[in-house]
């Protein structure tokens, strides 16, 4: 909410028994996150502050209670379980053993990767130049077949021309 509206509606017209797990996180850190994935993925080009100043979808996505609201409404308390990445960070196996408590399933179950970190904004991401028509391109089915073939030179220059380098320690 507010860019796609109809989710919750959508989920309990096909499932009013479902359970809904929402993983929260700090909404500042994940505000700029979601700024450097957008930086990384979409050509983002204005600096932090500006950006998240000028495009309210930066602090919407935060916005944990206009989030949760219609969940909360069409599942009710009992069927919306909440915890914390920082939770999640600090006691894996605990916070995880409680998400399997509240799902009815056996909680002494341990994954063995829960340690693990993933997809975390590396200290300098690539920003899309220009209007990202060939980031675009090698993001598509088509360059999937084909960029197999195309000498490794090649692949490099594009993406050279389409992609810059740019440090996040310089803006958060």
């Amino acid at each position: 909410l507010p860019r796609v509206s109809g989710v919750p509606e959508k989920i309990h017209a096909f499932n009013p028994d479902a359970r809904i797990l929402f993983i929260l996180r700090d909404p500042v850190a994940r505000t700029i996150s979601h700024y450097w994935y957008m930086v990384r993925f979409f050509g983002e080009r204005r600096d932090l502050l500006t950006a998240i100043r000028d495009d309210p979808d930066y602090v919407a996505t935060s916005d944990y209670a206009m989030q949760m609201r219609p969940y909360l409404s069409l599942f009710g308390r009992e069927r919306v379980l909440m915890i914390t990445t920082e939770a999640l960070a600090a006691e894996p196996h605990a916070t995880m053993a409680g998400v399997y408590r509240w799902l009815g399933v056996d909680d002494a179950f341990q994954a063995p990767n829960l340690d693990e970190r993933a997809n975390e904004t590396p200290d300098v991401v690539t920003q899309v130049r220009g209007s990202g028509a060939l980031h675009r391109f090698r993001q598509s089915r088509l360059w999937n077949g084909l960029g197999p073939l195309v000498p490794a030179s090649l692949r490099g220059f594009g993406r050279r021309f389409s992609e810059k380098p740019v440090e996040r320690r310089s803006v958060d």
